[in-house]
């Protein structure tokens, strides 16, 4: 398992433990046979998605040292310009913050 997605898992079973808040992995790729993309804005689309209290979430979840695409920015200031909480977490702290409407750029 690699640094990111040892976090990824991190973030997600410390949030599950929030009441009202239900995240799902955003897993995304490419069937080169059938020629479709899958996972929720394919490229670009958060990791975490889901809800809290009836807004929706996305959450991206990056290293110290990980870089963000641009889809991944337009796709977290999408659900922003919509109400709803999106961020970047490169930690568990920073991901609770996301959740509480506390996003940090």
């Amino acid at each position: 398992m690699n640094a990111e997605t040892a976090l990824l898992q991190s973030i997600r079973l410390a949030l599950a433990d929030i009441p009202g808040v239900k995240l799902w992995r955003n897993s995304m790729g490419y069937d080169s046979r059938a020629h479709v993309r899958y996972g929720i804005h394919n490229p670009g689309g958060s990791d975490l998605i889901g809800f809290f209290e009836s807004r929706f979430c996305a959450i991206e979840v990056k290293t110290e040292s990980g870089r963000m695409a641009t889809e991944q920015l337009d796709f977290i200031q999408l659900v922003r310009s919509h109400g709803g909480l999106a961020g970047v977490a490169r930690s568990i702290s920073d991901a609770k913050d996301i959740i509480n409407g506390r996003i940090k750029d």
